[in-house]
């Protein structure tokens, strides 16, 4: 009983998907390289990063607050072209 307790405990370990911890750059180095990693410009990323607390991040969450503020900046000036319209 216990072999086979064992043995269904290592097929799942074996058979589960093996999940890596992305790595965190610098906030430096990434603003550094932004056109060449984002595709956009440092101070963009000035912008988006504004008020995060750490100086390391990964890139998913560089981009995603990257992302985030550019679609923020859009809809602001969008909204300020119809009350001037």
């Amino acid at each position: 009983m216990a072999d086979k307790k064992a043995k269904s405990v290592r097929e799942a370990v074996e058979s589960a998907p093996v999940v890596a911890e992305e790595t965190a750059f610098l906030i430096d180095e990434l603003r550094a390289q932004s056109r060449k990693v984002f595709g956009v410009r440092a101070e963009i990323m000035d912008g988006a990063l504004f008020g995060y607390v750490g100086n390391a991040i990964t890139k998913t969450e560089a981009k995603s607050l990257i992302t985030k503020f550019l679609r923020e900046k859009a809809e602001k000036e969008e909204e300020e072209v119809k009350d001037n319209g």
